[in-house]
């Protein structure tokens, strides 16, 4: 099935200061997916479908695309295993994959975000970089031939496919009015969740986001739990990295108790993993608002001295929403169980303060609502 992607894709680097000795700075690489595809030939569409990949024998890069959604699948098993050296040996094994895709038409789009190292050699030493590259060969002014030296650069950031106009848009606003500002790994992953949420505005692309971290000491792949992971091995997989398990796949030849048994282990693990999502993104979601009304009440302050007080609760409560974000990229950086569930216990504490200062609201303004 011509399964098409209509995307929205990115990646970007930061660098956080370092305090241990030797090195001056530590590289994040962040990327988000949207998990939207759709099909010619049915002319329906999914919002469940896998975009990020996470690829290499190693296990430290992280493979996006946008394009021929069936094309990305193919290229992604072929690279889940493979003794990667860099990224530009990833851009040349590439290069040779998709001229053997079954079906390859280059008169067709497939492109690419990995993220990755790459080796710089006049330093003799290496560095996250992230590739932005045509894996196909495709343009409007091109036909249907090949070129033989297709487009690929290393960027810092980078955004494809039909959402990723609104991602500049709204990016071009944030600079012209003076909001862009990153100090924190929290103000890069709460970048990254608006970039997911403005892309969604394209009609083909939904937020339900699937976001990446690959750092020196390898990636961090986080799912929506609606998506459905191309294939048992990239489910396993997931489980094993991030809650570092050691689950075999659920392959025929377990039966019976055991199979019972390794079930249950794994929607477990997948419990944990859809809870951790899902107060993450509720943990973004708030750090955004209250960005926002920061704005907001720092203007008001700034002509009106009697906002004080509203202006210094929203400081207050901003940074307390960053703290929590800062915990969440942490949860994800060092994975885990033990990480994962730490962050989650926290997570539930506070949940558990909301609720007693609810219970507390209603006495307050509506006491009749309260007895009963």
């Amino acid at each position: 099935m011509n399964v098409l992607k209509m995307t929205n894709i990115g990646g970007a680097k930061f660098l956080k200061k370092n305090r241990e000795e030797g090195e001056e700075f530590e590289e994040y690489l962040f990327f988000i997916a949207d998990s939207m595809a759709s099909s010619r030939e049915s002319q329906s569409k999914w919002d469940y479908y896998q975009k990020m990949f996470v690829v290499g024998e190693n296990k430290d890069f992280i493979l996006m695309g946008t394009g021929r959604g069936d094309w990305l699948t193919h290229l992604a098993s072929k690279l889940e295993n493979e003794p990667l050296v860099g990224l530009e040996d990833t851009y040349q094994q590439i290069l040779f994959l998709t001229q053997n895709i079954p079906g390859i038409n280059h008169n067709e789009c497939l492109n690419l975000i990995i993220g990755g190292y790459h080796i710089l050699p006049r330093q003799a030493r290496k560095t996250l970089g992230i590739l932005h590259m045509n894996a196909t060969g495709w343009s409007p002014d091109e036909g249907k031939s090949r070129p033989e030296n297709i487009g690929a650069r290393l960027e810092d950031f980078v955004f494809d496919g039909s959402g990723s106009g609104n991602v500049i848009s709204y990016l071009d606003g944030l600079h012209e009015t003076g909001k862009i500002y990153v100090d924190d790994l929290a103000d890069v992953l709460v970048y990254m969740y608006e970039f997911g949420k403005q892309g969604a505005k394209n009609m083909g692309v939904n937020d339900k986001l699937q976001l990446g971290i690959l750092t020196k000491n390898g990636s961090s792949v986080l799912y929506h739990p609606d998506i459905r992971l191309a294939g048992d091995n990239q489910f396993t997989f997931y489980l094993n990295q991030m809650c570092s398990a050691k689950l075999p796949v659920l392959g025929d030849d377990v039966e019976g108790k055991e199979r019972i048994e390794l079930g249950q282990a794994r929607q477990d693990l997948k419990k944990v993993l859809s809870q951790v999502y899902c107060s993450l993104i509720s943990d973004l979601r708030e750090y955004a608002e209250l960005r926002s009304w920061y704005t907001s009440w720092s203007e008001a302050y700034a002509a009106n001295e009697k906002f004080k007080e509203c202006f210094d609760n929203i400081r207050e409560r901003r940074a307390k929403a960053r703290g929590h974000v800062t915990d969440g990229v942490n949860a994800l950086v060092n994975r885990g169980l033990d990480s994962l569930v730490s962050y989650l216990k926290d997570c539930d504490l506070r949940q558990r303060v909301v609720e007693a200062r609810a219970v507390e609201h209603i006495q307050k303004y509506a006491p009749q609502v309260a007895k009963q």
